[in-house]
């Protein structure tokens, strides 16, 4: 194997190593949100509660798309809870 080829194995390693580092991060960072998503609901009004999972669900979803490299559906889901918001104003 010739020496560019063997520097640039070695920097996909380095790379597959950094890709598993930081999903191993963002799973964290998850189940954090997770756990104080989960402990807002024990405190939020019924009646408020619907918001407080869609919300959720988008943000779970966005982090989804956003691991697969899907950005403009991400974009098209943060600007449709941008809208949302302002309408509600």
């Amino acid at each position: 194997m010739s020496n560019k080829n063997q520097n640039l194995l070695e920097q996909i390693t380095q790379l597959q190593g950094l890709s598993k580092t930081l999903t191993e991060k963002v799973n964290v960072d998850m189940n954090i949100m997770n756990l104080t998503i989960s402990g807002v609901m024990d405190g939020v009004p019924e009646k408020d509660r619907g918001e407080i999972e869609k919300l959720n669900a988008n943000i779970n979803k966005i982090i989804t798309l956003s691991k697969q490299g899907r950005q403009t559906e991400v974009q098209q889901i943060i600007n449709s809870l941008q809208n949302e918001c302002k309408n509600k104003k």
